[in-house]
């Protein structure tokens, strides 16, 4: 559902991915949606970036919405600017009743380069975000104290790949879906899961590669994010609904690997109960680095959305 970009740099010295992003899971300062005009305001370094969907949309389309009652939107963005270029990637998913009951994720991001000589593995800033009335911190849920809940959904962004062969590095990319999976229990007050654990990650559509018009980015390999398992918890959640873990392990079907490497995991409970008052969704984002026997590294960057499963 959201993603996030990355390019390979023939020829670029080696380095180690960069480090997990400033915040995660529940940000609430990012996006601002009005029904129909979606804009993008960050604060950084003394300067206020933004960028808007009247103005500086590249693609838009709608798309199905996974919550009932809901609709949803896609956006890329890109805003030119002297001294660097805005990027931005954000599904909103929205009541059309109610615009104000609405759920947003993607990335934003910005490159020192203009727009023509982009190459994605410079980015200053990669930020997740996953926004929404409904995982607001500040107005948390009433959860359940006893039994369990299943959540299921999707997941999406971007699988990076750093390939050791010899004393080369080959940088490699691919945007990625891949189921997610995870279990509240409510007794023990614990969340845990796994991204990839009942189905396969799989490459999905590159959808920035219009964009990018250097000659690097063009010829820039696809990783495969195939084989590999996410886990995560279990973890106990916050007073305020927020699920918290600066660790995620990293496991692969044929591959050894040598070790996760940091990663983060953040989730919020939704504030709006079912009818038997489970929280209708869990939303959040996470970045998991690992390290293969090999010598290559990898990072999966990504966000999700995942809705309570009925009882069969």
């Amino acid at each position: 559902m959201f993603l996030c970009v990355l390019s390979a740099c023939g020829g670029s010295p080696y380095r180690e991915p960069p480090p997990p992003p400033e915040q995660v899971g529940f940000n609430h300062d990012t996006v601002f949606f009005s029904g129909g005009k979606v804009e993008i305001v960050e604060e950084r370094g003394g300067r206020t970036y933004t960028i808007n969907s009247e103005e500086h949309t590249a693609q838009s389309a709608r798309i199905p919405a996974r919550i009932p009652g809901h609709v949803a939107q896609s956006w890329l963005m890109v805003r030119p600017e002297a001294g660097g270029t805005q990027m931005a990637y954000v599904i909103i998913s929205w009541d059309d009743n109610d615009p104000t009951d609405y759920l947003a994720g993607g990335w934003w991001s910005v490159f020192p380069q203009d727009e023509k000589e982009v190459d994605l593995f410079t980015a200053d800033v990669l930020k997740h975000f996953v926004e929404g009335p409904e995982i607001d911190p500040t107005n948390p849920p009433v959860l359940p104290v006893t039994g369990t809940a299943t959540y299921a959904g999707i997941s999406s962004g971007l699988f990076q790949y750093i390939e050791a062969v010899g004393y080369a590095r080959n940088y490699m990319f691919s945007e990625f879906l891949a189921p997610i999976q995870m279990t509240a229990d409510f007794d023990a007050g614990v969340v845990q899961g796994c991204i990839g654990c009942t189905g396969e990650i799989t490459a999905g559509e590159v959808h920035i590669a219009s964009l990018l018009q250097s000659e690097t980015a063009a010829a820039t390999p696809r990783a495969d994010p195939s084989g590999y398992e996410l886990h995560f918890g279990p973890v106990g959640w916050r007073e305020d609904g927020t699920v918290y873990q600066e660790a995620m392990t990293v496991m692969h079907k044929s591959r050894t690997i040598a070790e996760s490497k940091g990663g983060v995991f953040g989730a919020q409970f939704s504030n709006r109960p079912v009818e038997t008052g489970e929280p209708r969704l869990m939303a959040g984002s996470y970045r998991a680095n690992f390290e293969e026997e090999s010598g290559s590294l990898g990072v999966f960057n990504g966000s999700f959305e995942a809705l309570l499963q009925k009882p069969e």
